[in-house]
């Protein structure tokens, strides 16, 4: 709980904006955004409390979860949008270590469409030279977010 509550105010002071609002400015505005809490009934990564935001554009639904975590020694901030219990979108919000050790999008693109059993590095993934430490830290934290987005569907 206190990591979660810390997470949401370290990124509101980062954007100057609510989750919910930053979230609805990234998406399509005929899609409507809104924020869910959930509860696990175990732990996963030390997670029991998830926050997480429904995504609706017409007939579609997905979720949206924001992922706050250490790359180094510094924090990267991800918005990791699930469809069908795989990863539709991944945009990385803030990224506070130097830039030449930012993932480019053209790797980030290669993750769309990956379910949790292919979220794997160096199987399924390539690493990124000179990026290591972003590239494993990127791919763990979609595929805690893919797993904690499995048990919430099985909870539903």
């Amino acid at each position: 709980m206190k990591l979660i509550f810390l997470s949401a105010i370290f990124f509101n002071v980062l954007t100057k904006a609510g989750i919910t609002e930053t979230l609805k400015g990234l998406n399509p505005k005929n899609c409507e955004i809104s924020k869910e809490i959930k509860y696990l009934k175990k732990k996963i990564e030390g997670k029991k409390i998830i926050i997480r935001h429904i995504k609706k554009c017409k007939d579609k639904e997905s979720h949206l979860y924001v992922e706050n975590h250490l790359v180094r020694t510094m924090n990267q901030v991800l918005m990791i949008e699930v469809f069908e219990e795989k990863l539709k979108n991944l945009k990385v919000l803030r990224f506070l270590e130097p830039k030449e050790y930012q993932a480019p999008l053209s790797w980030i693109k290669k993750l769309f469409g990956k379910s949790l059993q292919e979220m794997r590095m160096g199987k399924n993934i390539d690493a990124l030279t000179g990026a290591t430490l972003t590239s494993h830290s990127t791919v763990d934290n979609v595929a805690k977010v893919l797993k904690i987005h499995k048990e919430l569907e099985k909870i539903e």
